[in-house]
């Protein structure tokens, strides 16, 4: 599989804090398809507008809840070291180097089951992973 997404060690850091924070209770399918959902963001064009490498999409404020600083995983998160992020970082990485195929379809959005964001109403889930629904759609809603 041909791979020209760049990435740095800090796009997996992120990346890996991300998952952990988002999915870390999901089988690794779950856990492969929001790394896919991060680096189909990043890959977004023409638009950069959720960033244009894995790091600024996972930041990009009210996009991962898990990076709110309301939400109960964000301290937590500070705290992590390679130790525990390790497997989620490789996770990541091999995401990234185009090692994992896409089992999303190409999705950009997720939600829990059962979350019923407003964004999400009307719109075809494209998979259903685990406990998350993917959706294929721009940053505003093309």
């Amino acid at each position: 599989m041909p791979n020209d997404f760049a990435y740095t060690d800090r796009d997996l850091d992120i990346s890996a804090k991300t998952l952990w924070g988002e999915c870390r209770g999901e089988p690794l399918l779950g856990q492969q398809a929001v790394a896919w959902v991060i680096r189909n963001r990043a890959a977004w064009l023409p638009s950069a507008w959720w960033g244009d490498t894995p790091a600024s999409v996972c930041l990009k404020s009210w996009q991962f809840s898990c990076w709110n600083r309301n939400s109960p995983e964000f301290a937590a998160m500070q705290a992590l070291d390679v130790a525990v992020i390790g497997g989620l970082r490789e996770i990541a990485r091999a995401v990234f180097a185009g090692e994992t195929p896409d089992p999303t379809g190409g999705a950009t959005m997720y939600q829990r089951v059962g979350t019923g964001a407003l964004w999400s109403k009307g719109l075809p889930i494209a998979k259903l992973i685990g406990h998350h629904e993917f959706y294929v759609l721009g940053p505003h809603g093309e």
